[in-house]
């Protein structure tokens, strides 16, 4: 069974019940299904990523290799969340130019 995290563990002594709870979850979600655990956990290194979570992202880094993921994907990961927080800030900024419309904005479009 795949453990929970080192910091939901030190919980244990607090909070039994929750550690005992993010232990299933953990147990259950960290398996091969539909996605594999290598996918599973590159994606959570990406959530980490866009978090800004260094500490975080190191240690999914370490999983990720673990269940092997080569570097080349790690870094795929990477490019990927570079491009995701660039486009959503872009997006945001056509806001600053009013004649700037969205497709869906148009006539056109609304009459799909």
């Amino acid at each position: 069974m795949t453990r929970a995290p080192w910091f939901v563990q030190a919980l244990e002594p607090y909070s039994p019940d929750l550690v005992q709870l993010a232990q299933s979850a953990t147990g259950t979600l960290m398996k091969d299904g539909t996605l594999d655990v290598k996918t599973k956990s590159l994606i959570m290194l990406a959530l980490e990523i866009a978090d800004g979570n260094k500490a975080g992202t190191a240690d999914l880094a370490g999983v990720c290799r673990r269940v092997g993921a080569t570097d080349a994907e790690i870094a795929d990961v990477v490019r990927v969340v570079y491009l995701q927080a660039g486009l959503g800030r872009l997006s945001a900024s056509v806001s600053a130019f009013p004649n700037a419309s969205h497709p869906l904005d148009t006539a056109e479009s609304a009459a799909l």
